[in-house]
């Protein structure tokens, strides 16, 4: 098959390269713009505990964790309870032991220290028909694990939706820095609660919620 020489002019190329040349320079300046930071939501942290309201919780004899609470008082809000290694609570024999998450001042979370009925009282006093309330427990390790997370110290009870559509609690690490509660560390550092009723001991007297 023949073939046919072209001939190009010199206009022609110097605009062929000039448009290349401008071309080139746009999609460059594409690939130097930098990206626009992509900021993941914050967990709302429906209750904090300062590391001093843990390891009182921790001091009780025989403790060997927690549990925590839905409970409503003036609002919704967390109970957090010693628990010991048969899930019973610490019984109250020298101090009151239940503490309600109330607000945080400073550095610190404030709670208000409850006597077992009182506290049986506003987690019984948080459930409603379209959302019972609930309980998660965490193990003595589980908490100075999350306390032992860089730049934390206390931490964050956050609620959860869970695959079967109930609800169950999540802990997180978190700094309290002038009256300001931000979550730290990774998702690895996060515990994820398995909620009673869906998983409870044998005995439901253990469990203010289920009494």
């Amino acid at each position: 098959m023949a073939t046919q020489d072209r001939k190009f002019s010199a206009p022609s190329l110097i605009a062929s390269l000039v448009a290349g040349v401008v071309v080139g320079g746009f999609l460059y300046s594409l690939l130097r713009t930098p990206l626009e930071p992509v900021e993941c939501d914050m967990p709302e942290l429906l209750a904090v505990f300062d590391k001093d309201d843990v390891q009182r919780l921790l001091r009780e004899p025989d403790a060997s964790g927690a549990r925590f609470y839905l409970a409503k008082n003036n609002g919704m809000t967390v109970v957090a309870g010693p628990i010991k290694r048969d899930l019973s609570h610490c019984p109250e024999t020298h101090n009151t032991v239940f503490q309600s998450f109330v607000k945080l001042s400073g550095v610190e979370a404030e709670v208000d220290m409850l006597k077992e009925a009182e506290a049986e009282r506003d987690v019984k006093n948080s459930g409603t028909a379209n959302k019972p309330t609930w309980s998660m427990d965490a193990t003595k390790d589980e908490l100075d694990d999350l306390l032992a997370v860089s730049g934390a110290n206390a931490i964050g009870v956050v609620e959860r939706r869970t695959t079967t559509g109930g609800w169950s609690f999540d802990l997180v690490a978190v700094r309290i820095s002038n009256s300001i509660g931000k979550v730290v560390g990774t998702l690895e550092d996060q515990r994820t609660g398995a909620p009673c009723p869906l998983f409870c001991g044998a005995d439901p007297a253990l469990y203010l919620h289920l009494r």
